[in-house]
């Protein structure tokens, strides 16, 4: 897949990022929780909210104490989260707080080769996910072709 015509790719445990954040591993990669989230813009703060997010795994510490959390990693209103619950209608603004507990599981083992597909249906006219994002879970080897990924997809999402 080298061959592929990527946006960008750099080792981003040794590179600053793009105009933003120091050298960092971005998956913890040990069973605590971490995730990918995207902004509106380049100025992200604690009070920032995601426009979507997708946390993988649960543990460590992710919330601040007090009542409300006084810190925790944000989330948007997605597919897998709310900001309000939509039961009780009380604020869940961080990930693990109430019904916020979907997230990506970990394969193993971890260098097997997974490759992970977040397949489900975006709706640009209404703006919301009306079918679910689901994780498909993709073994490739150091010689798969892009193919494998593009000419499997619709087949695993179809399952």
């Amino acid at each position: 897949m080298s061959a592929l015509n990527w946006i960008r790719a750099f080792n981003y445990s040794t590179t600053p990022g793009d105009g933003f954040g120091p050298p960092t591993s971005i998956f913890a990669n040990s069973g605590n929780a971490s995730g990918v989230a995207v902004f509106n813009g380049t100025t992200v703060t604690l009070a920032s909210i995601p426009i979507d997010v997708i946390m993988v795994a649960s543990g460590g510490q992710l919330l601040g104490a007090g009542n409300p959390p006084s810190w925790g990693y944000r989330i948007a209103n997605t597919d897998w989260y709310d900001i309000r619950n939509p039961i009780t209608l009380e604020e869940q603004p961080f990930y693990t707080m109430g019904t916020n507990t979907i997230n990506i599981k970990y394969n193993t083992p971890a260098d097997a080769g997974y490759y992970n597909i977040l397949g489900g249906v975006y709706n640009t006219t209404l703006g919301r996910w009306t079918a679910a994002r689901s994780q498909i879970n993709m073994i490739l080897s150091k010689t798969s072709p892009i193919d494998t990924i593009q000419g499997s997809l619709a087949t695993k999402m179809a399952e």
